[in-house]
């Protein structure tokens, strides 16, 4: 047992990959097997990328709908509209599970994204290892990937600009153009 915790534990990389990928198939089990979500908020997205479809992809003419009630002013709903557009073009019938599956990757790559950003700084990975468990228990994390939302989205590029922020003060060279385009897509 002494020797898991010492700095020269030659596993240590494998058991931060075995415990990401076995976190994770707990999240992706759990959502495939409840199934999505539709909430207010999804159902608006829905309408709006069947605006966005019909308007074949034109986001000038998307903002420039008026009609009565709730339209689409904000660009914050660009990134998830555009996403469920694709998913009902391309996946027809099924565009709100192959949503999930967005999600899902989303949470996955959020995972790898986090567990870099430890590593950049010297974090060692089997501790790693013992916080990933507390993150398949958040609570957030069982509720919000199978809803037909932006979270994901927007958690994953929140993650990408901190992992960019630490890599560049890391080197000593913050890469502005990267930090641009995910604060565009924010």
């Amino acid at each position: 047992m002494k020797n898991i915790f010492s700095s020269q534990w030659k596993y240590e990389n494998m058991l931060l990959y075995i415990v990401i990928v076995v976190c994770f198939s707990l999240i992706a089990y759990y959502h495939l097997n409840s199934g999505y979500s539709m909430s207010a908020d999804s159902k608006r997205f829905s309408r709006w990328a069947d605006n966005l479809i019909k308007l074949n992809f034109n986001f000038y003419d998307f903002f420039l709908i008026v009609k009565s009630g709730i339209r689409p002013h904000l660009l914050f709903a660009s990134v998830p509209v555009l996403l469920i557009a694709l998913c009902k073009v391309i996946f027809v019938n099924e565009w709100q599970f192959a949503f999930l599956i967005f999600n899902l990757s989303f949470v996955f790559f959020s995972l790898i994204i986090f567990v870099k950003s430890l590593l950049l700084i010297k974090v060692r990975p089997v501790l790693i290892s013992l916080t990933l468990p507390l993150i398949v228990a958040s609570v957030d994390m069982l509720i919000w990937p199978k809803f037909i939302l932006s979270d994901m989205i927007y958690a994953f590029l929140v993650l990408l600009s901190v992992y960019f922020i630490i890599k560049g003060i890391i080197k000593d060279k913050i890469n502005y153009l990267e930090l641009s385009i995910i604060i565009f897509l924010l």
